[in-house]
């Protein structure tokens, strides 16, 4: 623009680049062969004289602050500050960078090893450049970028199957195990579903008749046999638990297997995993086996309170 007859040049400013801006993990710690580099330039030397320094920062989006994990001075240099968090250390970082012969522009590298990097990590990093402009004044001027982290499905696990007995008590359910028809199983399916909220839980079954590697979905007839619950851990994921119910049928008498699955879409993409374990039951053979279970449980009971009855009676007689 101009102002009167002097003629006032803007620095074009400074540019922040990350690669990459994202990660997907499968659980919460990234492939330690994963590499996260940053680097700041300026993008702008017009009204530059000289450039003071470029530095990068880093706030977690759980701070509210900036902080500093690398700087080089260019005034003198480059010379670059040795000082930076911890977290970054361990991290085998590797700081370069360069200036121009005469002062007026300036890189700078940051690259550490994503190994340790989690979903905690998800941050908003700042690139600033100060300068000192024809005026001699010492402006700065600031890039910002975000990096996520995303979290994929992992650790899908059925935990203590469970049947209820004839006398209603809960017992452990092992696999390959035969089961009365009428018999009700549960079944509980643990996951962590992702860095969403819609990240869910799916249940499948073997068809009738059908093989032990075929799977199709399951959705019980009764909304109630299938219980979903969410919670939130670590800020960054969600895990849930659902608990899923069955009652053994005679159709069941050449096995059926169970297993679970967990699946979210994350930009875009679909991201699944499947439960390490599948459990298989056997039906009884028209419950003849719990018909008679029943049989002798009541009648076991009706000649116990008879013992118990005739007792009674002899003690009164005495």
């Amino acid at each position: 623009m101009i102002e009167g007859c002097n003629l006032i040049k803007e620095v074009h400013g400074v540019t922040l680049s990350l690669n990459p801006q994202s990660m997907v993990m499968t659980s919460s710690t990234a492939n330690p062969t994963t590499i996260l580099n940053m680097q700041c330039s300026s993008s702008g030397t017009i009204d530059v004289m000289i450039l003071l320094y470029l530095k990068l920062s880093r706030r977690k989006f759980t701070e509210s602050t900036f902080n500093s994990i690398a700087s080089m001075t260019l005034e003198g240099g480059p010379d670059f500050d040795p000082t930076v968090p911890a977290d970054i250390q361990n991290r085998s970082p590797n700081i370069t960078g360069s200036v121009d012969s005469g002062k007026k522009s300036g890189t700078m590298t940051l690259s550490i090893n994503a190994q340790g990097l989690s979903c905690g990590d998800q941050a908003e990093f700042e690139c600033s450049m100060n300068y000192l402009d024809t005026n001699n004044k010492g402006p700065t001027v600031t890039d910002n970028r975000n990096f996520t982290v995303i979290i994929a499905p992992s650790e899908v696990v059925i935990d203590s199957p469970e049947y209820y007995d004839v006398n209603g008590n809960t017992m452990q359910l092992t696999n390959n195990s035969v089961h009365d028809t009428g018999t009700r199983i549960k079944f509980r399916c643990t996951a962590n579903v992702g860095s969403v909220l819609e990240g869910e839980i799916l249940w499948e079954r073997s068809p009738e008749m059908g093989t032990l590697n075929l799977f199709i979905p399951y959705t019980p007839a009764k909304v109630s046999d299938i219980v979903q619950e969410t919670s939130r851990q670590d800020g960054c994921f969600y895990r849930r638990t659902s608990t899923m119910y069955y009652n053994m049928t005679e159709l069941d008498k050449d096995g059926i297997s169970f297993r679970c699955r967990a699946r979210t879409y994350l930009s875009g993409q679909l991201y699944e995993a499947l439960a390490n374990q599948q459990y298989r039951v056997f039906g009884g053979k028209c419950g003849i086996v719990h018909l008679l279970r029943i049989f002798f449980y009541l009648a076991l009971r009706t000649i116990t309170e008879l013992y118990q009855f005739s007792q009674h009676v002899l003690m009164l007689r005495v």
